[in-house]
């Protein structure tokens, strides 16, 4: 029986991407997953969900001391780190390592020695990786203009997102009207490109604009000064929202904005897309990809152009019944069970 670790440490941080990948992957092997006789998984997890999943899998507790001293850890055959900045390793050279890679932010978002520091970690990563797996195309062509591979083989699968469809619904209580309105989330941060919003929503005074996310930031604060300043009532700065909050406003949002320039992949995109929902978008970096045929796009930020858009991609919605449901099924082939069949099926071929 051939033995597999996968790595879920960021359960330790569930509000972040990858957090809500580690439990989505640990929620599967709970819920669903079927053991096999030629294979034993273990999951590496923070030292409080150990046995949290169920007996089917078994567990290695992530703690700091096996950081140190990785040789405490047993040998696996497989080792999988499912985010691009783990903290833990195997250390025998026989063990087939795979690396997921979501992103290269660090190239635009860093400089200076930072930019260095984190190039050179993603170096040391990659170098020891026997297989990478990629979330997007865009991400794989990142990675080869920014990394050396050395013939490492890759493979692109595609992210799971957790179905929304059938989770409670709650309106947030900080609304200020029951206006129609449009919807994006996302830290408030200078790459998510948000203030191209304002001078579009002057164009709608007829809906809302809600923008989701922690927003204890100098773009935040820029934002929000030009919205007192300029008097754009219709835009507002609601906060970080819990989950039955973003499920409802996701169900209830006219359309759903999404000009940012940096993606590895485009969650809210395909979160969105789930029920059904017009999605504008930045075709930036992985969102023309993963949008597909079934976003409008904006290929450039002044407000007539993206004005144009939008009244066109709801005009063109408004008037074509079929397309609110083939966003949906679009939106909902981007199941778990299908990235984890890909990831298995990965296993067995190194195996």
């Amino acid at each position: 029986m051939k033995k597999i670790l996968i790595d879920l440490y960021m359960l330790k941080y569930p509000n972040c991407g990858f957090g809500q990948i580690a439990w989505n992957y640990a929620r599967w092997f709970r819920d669903e997953y079927v053991p096999s006789d030629d294979l034993e998984v273990t999951l590496l997890v923070p030292a409080k969900y150990n046995g949290a999943f169920g007996s089917k899998v078994k567990y290695q507790s992530a703690l700091v001391y096996k950081k140190l001293f990785p040789a405490l850890f047993p040998k696996y055959d497989i080792w999988h780190s499912t985010d691009q900045m783990p903290r833990f390793r195997p250390y025998s050279p026989d063990t087939k390592y795979i690396l997921t890679v979501h992103d290269f932010n660090y190239e635009y978002e860093k400089s200076g020695v930072e930019l260095e520091h984190a190039r050179l970690r993603m170096e040391r990563r990659l170098k020891r990786a026997d297989h990478i797996v990629c979330i997007s195309h865009f991400t794989e062509a990142e990675m080869s203009h920014y990394a050396k591979i050395d013939g490492t083989p890759v493979t692109v699968i595609y992210n799971g997102v957790e179905s929304l469809l059938h989770q409670d619904a709650v309106r947030p209580a900080n609304l200020p009207s029951n206006k129609p309105f449009f919807f994006t989330i996302g830290e408030v941060r200078k790459k998510k490109n948000f203030h191209t919003l304002l001078d579009v929503m002057k164009s709608f005074p007829e809906y809302e604009l809600y923008i989701a996310g922690t927003h204890p930031t100098d773009y935040a604060s820029t934002i929000q000064k030009r919205i007192d300043e300029e008097k754009i009532d219709n835009v507002h700065l609601i906060g970080r929202v819990g989950g039955a909050e973003r499920v409802w406003l996701y169900k209830n949002c006219s359309a759903f904005m999404f000009p940012s320039l940096f993606e590895g992949f485009g969650l809210p995109v395909i979160e969105a897309m789930q029920f059904g929902k017009p999605v504008f978008s930045s075709d930036k970096t992985s969102l023309k990809e993963i949008g597909s045929k079934y976003a409008f796009f904006w290929e450039r930020f002044d407000a007539d152009y993206m004005v144009d858009v939008v009244k066109k991609g709801l005009t063109e919605y408004n008037a074509t019944p079929k397309l609110a449901s083939e966003i949906a099924a679009y939106g909902n082939s981007f199941t778990y069970e299908k990235n984890i069949a890909a990831l298995f099926e990965l296993y067995h071929s190194l195996m």
